[in-house]
């Protein structure tokens, strides 16, 4: 099920697994330049306001209502992301897994191709969260996307009149799949293994560390009288017997000889008893040496920006808005690490996001409308950073060729003195932004 909280898309499948949870945020920022260049990626300047559509029944279509879901106002030429957030979960292994199929007008963002509800295995069609933190565009090559960016549906800007020829849904198609549960409780396992493992290796460390203290605490009681020195040397006998046996018990790291687990604890006990009678008489043979004794223990990209709203504007005919590439930025689409039948396609969400011409939010939502999205003049002169990410350890998908011949907003609508120019920068973590709450509705399913 998914539902609207504060301007936030919340996935939930508690039907699946109790921790099967995610969110995702419709950000808007700074179109980039066109001008063919690989730019860095702009910041978030908050989230998009969310409707839902039946809220507003009396203002929108009979298509639009059939196909349900939410609205969201986004001004001519503007570009936005997708913010993907790791739900709350009750266990500590991280966000839970689920692969999402992304369309714009019902055109893959990764592979161009038709809409399809099911995944695809043979050309990746889909992102796999929490690996993926964001999306910022159609995925064209590796590494590379064209950025999101609105035009008026029946422009012939949008990918979907470019690869079909249609002006038909414009939008966003947002489908989600959570991993299935026992898929999920063998990474959790794997993660407790490994987690396990590095804290074992932690307390061996320490442990070791801790008996060369303990040398080192013994080793001036060697220069005291023969019972301070027969004392220490039985001691430190002592000491090495329990290293040893700490050694066979895989305390010191992995265990030379495991025949008999119950018996090295029992002897370990025994060597502790020893050990702490020892050195209590060695505090007795000195009680002028400062000695103390040891015990052996078991023991995703927003700054903080607010835009202020415009004044409400003249009411006017509903336009739909459709998505087509901007300029080109880095960003990595990663492969899937785990395989298609990894998630529960039985358990999807689906939400339909139609797009409005935000001069028309006022009239339709009752809602103010958004500013206009900030030029590279703004931009520069608050200060805002560019990003980078980075994730060596992820494999990348090729991209697409069909996507790839889209034409950019640049090459058919020029560059104008609103088109902003300038360079990326330095890579910093990204944040989110909050507002209304409800349950959202999936729409007719042909829709």
């Amino acid at each position: 099920m998914i539902t609207l909280e504060d301007d936030v898309l919340d996935i939930r499948c508690p039907n699946v697994h109790p921790d099967a949870h995610t969110r995702l945020e419709f950000q808007r920022t700074l179109r980039i330049p066109d001008d063919e260049k690989v730019h860095a990626l702009p910041a978030g300047l908050g989230c998009f306001p969310l409707r839902h559509v039946e809220d507003f029944s009396s203002g929108l279509d009979e298509v639009t209502l059939r196909r349900g879901g939410i609205m969201m106002p986004m001004h001519r030429s503007e570009a936005m992301w997708i913010n993907f957030k790791g739900g709350s979960r009750r266990s500590s292994g991280g966000a839970y897994p689920f692969a999402i199929k992304v369309a714009a007008g019902k055109v893959n963002a990764l592979t161009g191709g038709a809409w399809s509800p099911a995944l695809c295995a043979e050309e990746q069609d889909y992102v796999v969260i929490p690996a993926q933190p964001w999306i910022d565009g159609f995925a064209i090559s590796k590494g590379i996307i064209r950025q999101f960016v609105a035009e008026r549906l029946g422009e012939g800007f949008s990918a979907e009149e470019q690869l079909t020829g249609k002006a038909e849904f414009g939008g966003l198609q947002i489908i989600a799949y959570p991993m299935k549960a026992e898929r999920y409780l063998d990474i959790l396992r794997a993660r407790e293994k490994a987690e396990r493992a590095r804290e074992a290796k932690a307390r061996a460390h320490e442990r070791r560390q801790r008996i060369e203290r303990l040398r080192e605490a013994l080793s001036p009681f060697l220069e005291f009288s023969d019972r301070a020195r027969s004392a220490t040397k039985a001691s430190m006998a002592t000491l090495a017997e329990i290293e040893h046996s700490l050694r066979r018990a895989g305390e010191l790291g992995a265990p030379d000889d495991m025949t008999d687990h119950e018996h090295i604890v029992a002897q370990l006990r025994e060597l502790l008893d020893r050990w702490n009678s020892q050195v209590t008489e060695l505090a007795k043979i000195s009680s002028q040496h400062d000695f103390n004794t040891y015990e052996v223990a078991f023991e995703m990209r927003r700054p903080d920006v607010l835009y202020s709203m415009a004044e409400r504007v003249e009411s006017e005919p509903m336009r739909s808005m459709g998505l087509g590439g901007g300029g080109r930025m880095h960003q990595e689409i990663y492969a899937d690490p785990y395989g298609v039948d990894a998630w529960d396609q039985y358990a999807g969400s689906r939400c339909f996001v139609h797009l409005v011409d935000a001069v028309q939010w006022a009239e339709i939502s009752g809602g103010p409308v958004p500013t206009e999205p900030p030029s590279q003049k703004d931009y520069e002169k608050r200060g805002l950073p560019w990003f980078d990410y980075y994730a060596p350890e992820q494999e990348a998908i090729l991209g697409s060729k069909r996507l790839a011949g889209l034409k950019s907003w640049g090459s058919i609508y020029g560059k104008g003195p609103s088109a902003p120019v300038g360079k990326g920068g330095p890579a910093i973590q990204l944040g989110t932004a909050h507002r209304f709450s409800g349950v959202v509705s999936e729409g007719a399913g042909d829709e």
